[in-house]
C-alpha cells in the first residue's frame, strides 16, 4: 500500500513538473495546443480521483457532514474548476497572456472587440482575446461562489476534519487571483528561453490551482448529502 501510493506520487511529478516547465516557457507549439490540453484535463482527472481513493482510506464516514446544498454548490466549484483548467492551458498554450498585460481591464475594455473572430471559426479555442475575457471571467466567478461556500460552510461546526478544512478553498482561491493579476501584469518582462519573473509566477498559478481543485474535491467528500448530521 505504501509502495503503490508513492509510486503514484512520484509518477504525478514526473509528469506535472515537466508540464508545467515547458508550458511555462512556451515550448509547445500552436498544433500541440488541444492534445496538450485534453492530456492535461485527464490528468487532473486521475489525480483528483487518486485523492478520492485516499481520502476513503483515510476518512472514516462518521467524521462528514451532512448538507446537501454545500454538496451541490461545491460540486459547481469544481465543474467550473475543471472548465478553467482548459483555458488556464489555452492561456499557456495560445500564449495569450502577452496580448493583455493590463487589469482589471483586457487593454482598456471590460469586453474586448472581435472576440469571435477566428481564421477557424473556433474563436471560443483559439482567440487569443476570447481566451483572456473566458479566464478572467471564470475566475472571478469562481471567487464569488469560493466566497459564497465559506459563508454556507462557516456555522459548520459538526466535524473537526471540516472545520480544519472548510477554509482552505477560499484561501487558495484568493492566493490563485493575486497570482493570476501578477502574471498577467509581469508577461510583458517575457524573454525567449530565459527563466524571470513571469515564469516564476505563472509556474505557482498553474501548482496553486492544482492545490485548490484539491481542496474542493476534499470538501465534496467530506460533505454527504442521504445521511448522518448537519445543516443544510
Amino acid at each position: 500500500e505504501w509502495f503503490h501510493r508513492l509510486w503514484a506520487r512520484l509518477i504525478g511529478l514526473v509528469f506535472a513538473l515537466p508540464f508545467i516547465y515547458f508550458l511555462v516557457r512556451k515550448y509547445f507549439t500552436k498544433d500541440m495546443v488541444m492534445p496538450i490540453v485534453g492530456m492535461f484535463v485527464l490528468a487532473m482527472v486521475l489525480g483528483a480521483y487518486v485523492f478520492w481513493f485516499a481520502l476513503k482510506l483515510l476518512i472514516p464516514d462518521n467524521k462528514k457532514v451532512l448538507s446537501a446544498s454545500l454538496n451541490r454548490l461545491a460540486i459547481v466549484i469544481l465543474v467550473a474548476i475543471g472548465i478553467q483548467f482548459v483555458y488556464g492551458a489555452l492561456m499557456a498554450g495560445h500564449k495569450a497572456a502577452t496580448v493583455a498585460a493590463t487589469w482589471p481591464t483586457i487593454n482598456g475594455m471590460w469586453v474586448p472587440e472581435n472576440m469571435n473572430q477566428s481564421t477557424s471559426g473556433h474563436y471560443m479555442l483559439e482567440n487569443k482575446i476570447t481566451i483572456h475575457f473566458m479566464h478572467r471571467g471564470l475566475a472571478y466567478l469562481i471567487l464569488l461562489l469560493t466566497i459564497w461556500f465559506t459563508v454556507k460552510a462557516a456555522p459548520v461546526k459538526i466535524s473537526g476534519i471540516f472545520n480544519r478544512f472548510k477554509y482552505t478553498p477560499l484561501v487558495f482561491v484568493l492566493i490563485q487571483v493575486l497570482l493570476g493579476i501578477f502574471t498577467l501584469l509581469s508577461s510583458n518582462t517575457i524573454q525567449p528561453n530565459k527563466w524571470r519573473v513571469f515564469e516564476t509566477i505563472a509556474l505557482s498559478h498553474q501548482m496553486i490551482a492544482m492545490f485548490f481543485m484539491l481542496s474542493m474535491v476534499l470538501q465534496i467528500y467530506l460533505i454527504k448529502t442521504k445521511t448522518g448530521v448537519g445543516t443544510q
